[in-house]
């Protein structure tokens, strides 16, 4: 038999799966308890979240709270001030390298806009800040959909290759934002 939750407002029978009472909208459960940067202690570790700690790799416990955040209140919009400060070389750091390639042939063509190059560069960089947690959400979520196929000797070859981080992947497309600029001054 299924277990049933009572909302705390009306009393009305719930599915152990809702999250708010189908009769009067009341929250069943409070919402999870967020701490920066750290689960709260004594929340348990599920083995979906434990892959996802594993691909994400450094400051992953940051990430799954902004994703759960994202998820619990059905947003797509969380802050990041790497992904604002940061945009295209945050983007290569978590491996999300077409999304960084687009943010520099983006920001690279605003220098063509005279006068709108700042105002450009700025809603950009509002763009990632606000959105960029979901686009590594969405690429988290993908990649460890895919890794759930594999081995686990091929699961963790993939995080390798897929997941964590990379300080030469921020090199290269450093390396990417001087030849773009070098093109872009020879050419005009």
């Amino acid at each position: 038999m299924e277990n049933n939750k009572t909302c705390p407002s009306c009393n009305h029978i719930a599915d152990e799966e809702d999250r708010f009472c189908s009769k009067c909208g009341v929250q069943i459960e409070p919402q999870p308890s967020f701490i920066y940067n750290t689960y709260v202690s004594g929340q348990q570790i599920s083995g979906e979240q434990r892959e996802m700690k594993d691909f994400i790799g450094n400051e992953a416990e940051y990430y799954m709270d902004k994703f759960e955040t994202m998820t619990v209140l059905e947003k797509r919009t969380t802050w990041n001030w790497a992904a604002f400060f940061l945009s295209p070389m945050w983007c290569f750091y978590r491996k999300q390298y077409i999304l960084g390639l687009m943010m520099i042939v983006l920001l690279m063509s605003t220098t063509l806009v005279e006068g709108a190059r700042q105002l450009l560069g700025l809603i950009f960089s509002v763009f990632m800040g606000a959105t960029g947690n979901f686009f590594y959400k969405t690429y988290v979520e993908k990649h460890l959909k895919i890794a759930s196929e594999l081995t686990a000797e091929e699961r963790l070859n993939y995080y390798e290759k897929k997941g964590g981080t990379s300080y030469l992947a921020v090199f290269v497309g450093l390396c990417c934002v001087f030849l773009f600029s070098f093109i872009v001054v020879k050419l005009f």
